[in-house]
């Protein structure tokens, strides 16, 4: 998007279709798909251009501001038009005189801390602040365009607060991801109040784009989805994918348990997806059930020669039984690296050990789940649920976190 400035007041001059004309030939001229004109002048001005804009086909693409001309209304325009470009992430912006005069003008040195705003939202998330406190002290000369930006801002950084609430259950407990059993764990996630926050968000903020109001519609979908299957689930435990679901959900946190470095807990959710996961697959396929708040496995008992239902005691009793179960046989690689993972979750704090893992630790984890997981969905029995989810889901990065920026720092 570009800024462009238009000082022109309908008192001053006649030349209001000739500027209007200029404008056009600049849009279909330019690289830019969309245009921000800020009218610098007077009301009827603004009211000619409007008017102008809302008609054209053309000018879809344009959005359009107002300035009263003044002592007062030229130094909020320098404030504007330097922050916003920098939200934009752009160097410069143009004016055009009442004669048709264009000139381009840089953004000025004193502003780039601006751009602070920008890259903060990856660093709030992964350290979980869920406020961005650096910025509370700017101060612009303009005191509206100060209050416009820290409104953007706040804006923007409640869906820091929001994904807080989604990646981390209340009350907020990293064991709460290992320690509670398998179907309480299951049973006591709730997203209301998550869903109740990206609804409110997008009635309360109209300036938003649709790209960004289509990101959180999926994500309210997904909520939907998911409790529909948690509310069947726990009146028909046989309802095995819930479990998908959630797996995606653990593999959702765990991504953010690496980029917050929090290694050896994010090993320890690698197989805590992969163990979520299986237990979906084997109830599939009758080889394992709940039984009150434990999962229970039908596993052959070699000195009785026959099959019996016995409580699940871990992960490396899902997966033994899951080998068994598997139609396609498993390379013998992809196997030692299982075993190798959960050596790693052993010998950390989070298994039976106290060494600290590392980022390779962490990344060898996730990699070796996300192929298995690829595998069986790629058997014919197996449902991509994980494909699916991939395919729809969206981050709430840096990307969209400017594009809410830019969307609700606007003057009219």
């Amino acid at each position: 998007m570009m800024i462009v400035i238009v000082n022109h007041s309908i008192k001053m001059d006649g030349n209001s279709c000739s500027i209007y004309n200029y404008l056009f030939q600049l849009f279909i001229t330019r690289k830019y798909d969309n245009y921000e004109v800020v009218i610098y002048g007077d009301s009827k001005a603004f009211a000619f251009y409007k008017n102008k804009f809302e008609q054209s086909f053309f000018c879809s693409n344009v959005k359009i501001s107002f300035i009263s001309k003044s002592y007062i209304g030229l130094k909020r325009l320098n404030d504007y038009c330097n922050v916003k470009t920098c939200l934009l992430g752009e160097d410069e912006y143009l004016y055009i005189s009442h004669d048709l005069r264009l000139v381009t003008f840089s953004v000025s040195n004193i502003y780039k801390g601006v751009l602070i705003a920008r890259d903060m939202y990856d660093v709030c998330l992964y350290t979980r602040k869920g406020a961005l406190t650096g910025l509370i002290g700017l101060s612009l000369p303009d005191a509206y365009v100060t209050q416009l930006l820290r409104k953007s801002i706040k804006t923007a950084f409640n869906l820091v607060r929001y994904e807080l609430g989604f990646l981390y259950q209340v009350p907020v407990d990293d064991s709460f991801l290992l320690a509670v059993d398998e179907k309480e764990r299951l049973l006591r996630v709730s997203f209301q109040n998550y869903r109740s926050f990206l609804n409110d968000f997008v009635f309360r903020n109209k300036r938003i784009s649709d790209q960004t109001k289509e990101y959180i519609n999926a994500r309210v979908a997904y909520i939907d989805e998911f409790d529909s299957m948690i509310r069947v689930y726990e009146g028909d435990t046989n309802k095995s994918d819930v479990y998908f679901y959630y797996a995606f959900y653990l593999y959702l946190i765990c991504q953010n348990l690496y980029d917050s470095k929090k290694y050896s807990l994010c090993v320890s959710t690698s197989i805590r997806i992969l163990e979520t996961y299986l237990t979906g697959y084997l109830i599939g396929a009758s080889r394992a059930k709940p039984d009150g708040s434990r999962i229970k496995l039908h596993r052959y008992n070699h000195k009785k020669c026959n099959y019996e239902w016995v409580g699940a005691g871990g992960f490396g009793n899902v997966w033994e039984i899951f080998v068994d179960e598997f139609p396609l046989s498993l390379d013998a690689s992809l196997i030692s690296k299982v075993d190798k993972v959960k050596d790693l979750r052993n010998k950390s704090i989070y298994g039976h050990g106290y060494n600290p893992l590392t980022a390779s630790s962490a990344q060898l984890s996730m990699e070796t789940v996300m192929t298995i997981i690829s595998k069986i969905e790629k058997d014919a029995s197996g449902k991509p649920v994980f494909e699916k989810m991939k395919c729809k889901w969206v981050c709430f990065n840096k990307s969209i976190q400017k594009e809410i920026l830019v969307d609700t720092f606007a003057i009219s």
